[in-house]
């Protein structure tokens, strides 16, 4: 899985503290209630770009020509639990 920040390819270091803003909480919630049985949930093309600004350690992507599939990594699930 590729995971991108804002579209540019610019990777984002492991272990680098990043504060969340309520808007990208929100929206670790909404991939985690619609993740299907494997944890992947369908993204739209015009959310996309919301999804891959987000840590890269929160989340696994798979982009496709219309948008792509997120799921949360075990980290972006502790995020959704605790806050």
């Amino acid at each position: 899985m590729d995971v991108r920040l804002a579209g540019e390819g610019i990777r984002q270091s492991q272990g680098e503290n990043v504060k969340l803003d309520a808007g990208k909480i929100n929206l670790l919630r909404l991939v985690l209630r619609h993740a299907d049985a494997n944890g992947w949930a369908k993204v739209s093309a015009m959310v996309w770009p919301l999804v891959i600004s987000l840590p890269r350690d929160l989340v696994e992507t798979s982009p496709t020509g219309d948008g792509g599939y997120v799921r949360l990594t075990d980290s972006g699930k502790a995020v959704v639990l605790y806050s």
